[in-house]
């Protein structure tokens, strides 16, 4: 059950391989991760609006995310509502508009940032897969990975790296 889990992770904090360092167990939040986790959140909201856009979400990991997955990231974040609890409206724009103007506060950063770091949870495959799946068919088609495929080969050929074509690689 959930209190032996938890039961196991505070013995292997005590006498485990993670008695020297509590952060150790990643399994359970920390104070020094949340404090990493809001450093965080603050360096890439450049405005201090507490909000961040797709183009400050690419700057996480050093660019490691690419303008078309941090757009649907920001624009499909699970959660939208602001730091008072009240619901945080998106643009009525449609298409790129939409996506450009979305916005995502502290809280779709947490799911964010907890689905990427432990991308074995249950929570971040659920995380991932929402993110992957455009349109929302309840299906990864080659139709989606398609959509970010072609940036990734756009990257790849400006970098003078050989990219292949689609079809060869599903």
């Amino acid at each position: 059950g959930r209190s032996s889990a938890l039961l196991h992770a505070l013995r292997a904090i005590d006498d485990g391989d993670a008695a020297a360092d509590i952060n150790a167990e990643r399994r359970y939040f920390s104070y020094e991760h949340f404090y990493v986790i809001y450093c965080t959140f603050c360096k890439l909201d450049e405005d201090n609006d507490a909000l961040l856009s797709a183009q400050d979400l690419q700057r996480y990991g050093d660019f490691g995310i690419s303008p078309r997955m941090a757009q649907r990231i920001v624009a499909c974040a699970p959660r939208k509502a602001s730091a008072r609890g009240a619901r945080i409206e998106q643009p009525h724009a449609t298409g790129r508009d939409a996506a450009a103007e979305a916005r995502m506060d502290y809280t779709d950063f947490l799911w964010f940032i907890l689905s990427e770091e432990n991308k074995l949870s249950h929570t971040a495959v659920g995380y991932w897969f929402h993110m992957l799946d455009i349109d929302g068919d309840g299906e990864i088609c080659p139709r989606d990975m398609e959509y970010f495929y072609e940036e990734q080969m756009a990257r790849q050929e400006s970098l003078a790296q050989e990219a292949g074509p689609f079809s060869h690689v599903l």
